[in-house]
């Protein structure tokens, strides 16, 4: 067995080849580039909003360029397909809806990490013990505690 080590990621985007569902992380993508694929107009009154499989939600701001947008569903799907690169939408639903951004937290205040308890860290560890490799084992607890960590400082 070979013992070098991987980053985490390359594990992780290689597992989900494996499993065939690595092209949902790429479909994702989509809100980083939204504005360049549909242009700055139709970025100010659009929103992706979800994928079910390869259906894109898209939120529009009023029943007018919704109206508008039904004519355009084809070319959107091309400008979109082309610059992921790959079939990510086959089909577009437009409804109306906010298109707003949730307010962002303000800067100012870090929250206060609160760590798991050690119940809390038995039971990760517990969660991982049918995992042999200790190299995976080890990234997977790293994982969970932080992601506990974030999850008990936020509740806060």
């Amino acid at each position: 067995m070979d013992r070098t080590p991987v980053a985490a990621g390359l594990m992780v985007k290689k597992l989900l080849k494996e499993f065939g569902i690595d092209w949902i992380i790429e479909q994702h993508a989509i809100w980083s580039c939204w504005e360049e694929i549909v242009g700055p107009e139709v970025a100010s009154k659009t929103r992706p909003e979800f994928f079910s499989g390869k259906r894109l939600f898209i939120a529009v701001e009023h029943s007018s360029w919704l109206h508008q947008l039904n004519f355009l569903k084809d070319q959107l799907i091309l400008n979109i397909n082309r610059k992921l690169g790959f079939e990510a939408v086959s089909e577009i639903h437009l409804r109306i809806g906010s298109i707003l951004c949730p307010e962002p937290r303000p800067k100012n205040r870090t929250p206060e990490k609160i760590m798991p308890s050690k119940a809390e860290e038995k039971e990760i560890e517990d969660s991982l013990r049918l995992i042999t490799d200790p190299e995976i084992r080890n990234v997977l607890y790293r994982i969970m505690f932080k992601d506990l960590t974030e999850k008990k400082s936020q509740a806060t």
